[in-house]
């Protein structure tokens, strides 16, 4: 037993039942044996036996109760293949202070969050390093292999191919009787040839036997067992140490094979971070920066926020920002799937995102976000966080490669044996069978079958104006059973406009001032409309003595000591506010039009209605008519009243309304349509949405909502229409099938080749497998899974 304490600070403890609820869910855990809560910081020692259990299990109870761990993050770029991920797991799962991490081969990240009380960044780094890992900290982009280093992965490659084949050739002439000029017949010849192809790939071998003596074995370990046991037999021959046949060809074609192909697959692989890198490159070169009536070309990395850009027609935008001048037309495409260009101009201030392409005209963009905080950069973060998630079927195939690897190897042994004993065909041919089992399996395809689809899926969804944070949402789309959506800002265009201000009990329009004033501070979408109002109507304000927002209702805020609150009807209930039957029917006469009817009181009597309009958005119905069709149910939940909602829903011919909400009831409304079975995917835009994305089995932010709501969606629509969904349902299937014929070729690939392999047709029909040819039809399994993924890049909307 290894006891041992660590320090961690929990998030969000403010009482005493925090301390309890934690306690209680600690307490179900078997090896933690002591808890120590300070409950004004949240800091907490925890003493547990991590030989049983890990900071990882630890995190996750406390997330249970409600609660979470203060951690900091660390994204790395680093030199790994499928093969050494088990490894690199099997190290990171026993590093003490490591709380998760997320690890893509296929870019070549790798994001560890960790507790900064027990562990630092440095120490991370040494660590890795100790492990033979090349490492680096990306700089805002893609890692790429160094050319230094592609040319010799290129040279080795050649090398090792071209002396494999020479080697297989000869051996063929040989076979069928051609003659063969001396020096090339010369068994001291083939075994210098096949030692310079494995001091090429020396790498192989020692990733292999780590994987062996560390009990991860991988593709590497059944390739170096291959080619060694050939090897070292035809190496006793060669010294007069044992007596038979060599097998320097099968040593030196197995390496050659598997060298060109790997090189082959990381070409097209490549091909995947360049698509991501390509996003970045508006982050490169010069801008011209105005000065006072002149412009300057500086480095983009000298640009600051409020500085002033111009950019001309065919130039990329470098900084998210609001022109300030000129007028044009902006390609939004990577953002939106719209091929048309949309009209920008400085008169109506109109924002525009880095990336994007001026196609025509001449503007002035003040930066308002730049580098890594600009929308682009936080797309391109997030797309490497969800490469680095695993889909169930990922986990699946992840935990057969372990299997197989196993059953493989084991599998060798057993043919070895065989024929050895059994067979009667002497120990050339025993060596022959086992090698050819041990080169011809290929685990490599069922690892990469899955992540190679994600990680081009991910970017293709960018391309229609989605960005997936999780990327299990291609595989959990197809299981929804039904689509909720939030009403203001969703279904609508979420840009309200005031249509009238209806004063009540001779009311005066002094009473605007106090309403502009009070919604001042709030972020709500009818209460940017309201401020515009008073804008256009020049209504002079005031900063709020007190201000109250409460989710759902509205808000109450004090102001020259009158108390004015604003919001929906329950509100005004809650504050035990006398409402008039003949004002509840002449707000209903609004809400039977569609209409939101806003309450106003001042001093605790009823003052004033605000009459709130905001359209509907156009492809709206065409995204409920494709879910009808696709068997989905579909429903309204929003704080606002039942006959505004029904008025929506009948529009749009939505199935179920439910109103009068609060974020709370919102997400108990999804538990409890869960816990009868439905499987609801939540579409919601604001603060009031965020528990609802949280609670739902699919969450989906639209990408205007606030910073809180779009990150607790599983996806974010970056191009605010909402058939951006039914681009989204297609793309999944897409990336299903694609998934699935990977799986396919890769097990029927294994089925087949094994047998052959352990030399079920050598009997019968004569028909052996040399290793070299089972390394050649390995390989090119491989890359064949490679390209069929790359396929996907050709999808379209």
């Amino acid at each position: 037993m290894v006891r041992v304490s660590e320090k961690i600070r929990i998030i969000g403890i403010d009482c005493p039942s925090c301390v309890y609820s934690i306690n209680s869910s600690l307490a179900k855990l078997k090896y933690v044996y002591n808890v120590r809560i300070d409950i004004n910081s949240g800091d907490t020692v925890v003493e547990y036996d991590d030989e049983y259990i890990s900071l990882r299990e630890i995190v996750r109870a406390i997330r249970y109760a409600g609660y979470d761990v203060y951690r900091e993050y660390i994204v790395l770029s680093i030199d790994i293949d499928e093969d050494d991920v088990r490894i690199l797991e099997k190290y990171l799962n026993s590093y003490r202070g490591v709380i998760d991490y997320r690890i893509s081969p296929i870019t070549k990240i790798l994001k560890i969050a960790y507790n900064p009380y027990t562990i630092s960044r440095d120490e991370i780094l040494r660590y890795l390093l100790s492990k033979g890992y090349r490492v680096s900290i990306p700089k805002g982009q893609e890692a790429k292999i160094d050319s230094g280093r592609g040319r010799w992965e290129l040279f080795s490659a050649i090398t090792s191919f071209s002396l494999g084949l020479l080697l297989i050739v000869i051996h063929t002439f040989k076979t069928f009787g051609f003659a063969i000029p001396y020096f090339l017949d010369n068994i001291f010849i083939h075994f210098i040839l096949t030692s310079i192809v494995i001091g090429l790939n020396i790498r192989v071998f020692t990733r292999g036997f780590k994987g062996l003596i560390l009990l991860t074995p991988s593709m590497d370990s059944l390739i170096a067992l291959s080619t060694g046991f050939t090897y070292v037999y035809s190496t006793l021959v060669l010294t007069g140490i044992l007596r038979g046949d060599i097998f320097f060809e099968a040593s030196a074609g197995v390496l050659g094979f598997v060298s060109i192909g790997r090189y082959i697959e990381n070409r097209f692989r490549a091909r995947v971070s360049e698509a991501i890198s390509n996003l970045l490159e508006f982050q490169r070169g010069k801008v011209r920066k105005v000065i006072g009536d002149f412009e300057e070309e500086v480095e983009i990395s000298k640009i600051s926020i409020n500085d002033i850009i111009a950019i001309r027609a065919g130039e990329i935008i470098p900084v998210d920002g609001i022109v300030v001048d000129g007028w044009g037309y902006v390609d939004e495409s990577m953002f939106t799937g719209e091929p048309i260009p949309i009209y920008k101009s400085s008169q109506r201030r109109d924002p525009v995102y880095a990336g994007t392409i001026l196609t025509s005209g001449y503007i002035k963009v003040r930066a308002t976000r730049i580098g890594s905080e600009t929308l682009l950069s936080q797309i391109v973060e997030f797309i490497r966080e969800a490469q680095t998630s695993k889909p169930s079927i990922q986990r699946f195939a992840d935990r057969v490669v372990g299997y197989l690897t196993w059953l493989v190897i084991a599998i060798s042994i057993a043919t070895f044996l065989y024929w050895m004993y059994l067979g009667g065909v002497g120990i050339e041919k025993a060596i022959m069978f086992t090698a050819s089992v041990l080169a011809v399996t290929c685990p490599c395809p069922l690892g990469i079958a899955i992540p190679m689809v994600i990680a081009i899926a991910i970017v293709k969804a960018v391309n229609i104006g989605v960005m997936v944070r999780a990327s299990d949402v291609f595989e959990r789309i197809e299981k929804i059973s039904m689509v909720m959506f939030d009403k203001t800002g969703t279904l609508t265009i979420g840009k309200p406009i005031v249509e009238e201000v209806v004063f009540l009990n001779n009311s005066n329009s002094n009473i605007l001032a106090y309403i502009c004033s009070a919604e001042k501070r709030s972020e709500h979408v009818y209460a940017k409309a309201i401020l515009e109002y008073c804008k256009e109507n020049r209504v002079e304000s005031f900063e709020p003595d007190e201000y109250d927002h409460f989710p759902g209702l509205g808000i109450i805020a004090k102001i020259n000591g009158v108390e004015i609150a604003i919001g929906s009807h329950k509100l005004l209930e809650n504050l035990e506010i006398y409402i008039d039957n003949n004002i509840d029917e002449i707000a209903n006469k609004y809400r039977e039009k569609g209409r939101a009817v806003i309450f106003v009181s001042m001093n605790r009597k009823l003052v004033a209605l605000i009459i709130v309009h905001d359209k509907i958005r156009d492809d709206a119905r065409e995204l409920v008519t494709f879910l009808k069709n696709m068997g989905i149910k579909t429903a309204i939940a929003t704080g606002d009243n039942r006959i505004s909602a029904k008025a929506v829903a009948e529009e749009l011919g939505i199935d179920l309304v439910f109103s009068d909400l609060r974020p709370e009831d919102k997400a108990k409304l999804i538990d409890e349509l869960q816990d009868r079975g439905e499987r609801v995917m939540y579409i919601g835009d604001g603060i009031n949405d965020a528990i609802a994305l949280k609670k739902a089995y699919i969450g989906i932010a639209m990408g205007s909502g606030a910073e809180v709501s779009r990150q607790a969606g599983d996806a974010i629509i970056i191009s605010n229409k909402l058939r951006s969904i039914e681009n989204l349902y297609k793309l999944s299937y897409a990336v299903k099938r694609k998934g699935l014929e990977n799986l396919f070729w890769a097990f029927i690939y294994n089925i087949i080749l094994i047998p052959i392999a352990m030399g079920i047709l050598y009997r019968p029909l004569g028909i052996a497998l040399r290793p070299e040819y089972a390394a050649l039809a390995m390989i090119l399994s491989d890359i064949s899974v490679v390209a069929n993924s790359l396929t996907l890049f050709r999808w379209k909307s």
